[in-house]
């Protein structure tokens, strides 16, 4: 399922940008730059946060494991 979703926002973002070059609202270079922004901004906030989201791994990977049972 979350493969599914993955793919299914990386065609609504390709869609968008190419519905804005369609209409004439932007030039493709506009659109490659948007992505490109947009590209270092995620890797940028990735790295700014890999050691929280790393270390939840972690912890995730102690913790005891609960299989519903009482």
């Amino acid at each position: 399922a979350k493969g599914f979703w993955t793919f299914l926002s990386l065609i609504f973002i390709f869609g968008v940008g190419l519905s804005r070059i369609y209409l004439g609202a932007h030039w493709l270079s506009d659109v490659l730059g948007g992505y490109t922004a947009a590209l270092f901004w995620l890797l940028f906030v990735f790295w700014l946060f890999w050691p929280k989201i790393r270390l939840r791994m972690v912890q995730a990977e102690q913790a005891p494991y609960y299989n519903g049972e009482v």
